[in-house]
């Protein structure tokens, strides 16, 4: 279970290896200490949690707890691959704890900078319909095709928005949901062309053995 085409799932691949190695040594700690991974995941969105409700009086603050956001999220997955407890629940939980930086900054933004907030609810729920239709796509084995994931990019943009004005985040929302909105109508006719697909084979097919019966 992941959010990934099966071409940007050889790329990830090779990421995940160059990544499970770079974290070894914390790996090694976190199972010394008996950490899962859905406490790694859980303390990933604390910081998360707590970089959201720090404004901009504290952008240096908000930025470090970001970054142990994602690397917290960057963690659990090495870990479960580690203690050999990697599953399709642990997957869920990543992906959810992983998405929520999204939803959560959109909402940080509306409070603390003032953005427009139809925008910023526009642009979070978009984002994660999309990466949910990503994920079930994925479950019933359908080709997708790539698009941009703007996610990390959104999270730079806020803490620059912090230290200088909002102007920059705001339109960066309005953007990125009339691309994603494009996105997830463009991936749900692919879906649905798929599925068609293979509804007329399967017809196609319980015909032919009637016949051969």
């Amino acid at each position: 279970m992941d959010t990934y085409d099966y071409k940007e799932r050889k790329s990830q691949q090779w990421f995940s290896r160059w990544r499970d190695a770079f974290f070894a040594p914390v790996i090694k700690l976190f199972r010394y200490f008996h950490i899962t991974p859905d406490m790694v995941s859980f303390v990933g969105v604390i910081f998360l949690s707590v970089g959201c409700l720090l404004g901009p009086d504290y952008p240096i603050e908000t930025a470090m707890c970001l970054v142990i956001y994602v690397v917290m999220d960057g963690l659990d997955g090495p870990l479960a691959r580690s203690l050999g407890t990697a599953s399709r629940g642990g997957s869920l939980v990543d992906i959810c704890a992983d998405q929520m930086g999204v939803v959560f900054i959109a909402a940080a933004a509306v409070y603390h900078l003032d953005v427009e907030p139809a925008f910023a609810v526009l642009f979070a729920a978009s984002y994660v319909a999309l990466i949910a239709l990503v994920v079930a796509a994925n479950v019933m084995q359908l080709r997708l095709f790539i698009f941009l994931r703007v996610k990390y990019p959104f999270y730079v943009v806020y803490v620059v928005s912090l230290m200088t004005v909002p102007v920059y985040l705001d339109w960066f929302m309005k953007l990125g949901s009339l691309y994603y909105l494009v996105n997830f109508y463009l991936l749900i006719l692919a879906v649905r062309r798929q599925l068609d697909e293979r509804d007329r084979m399967k017809d196609r097919n319980d015909r032919a053995n009637e016949i051969k019966k």
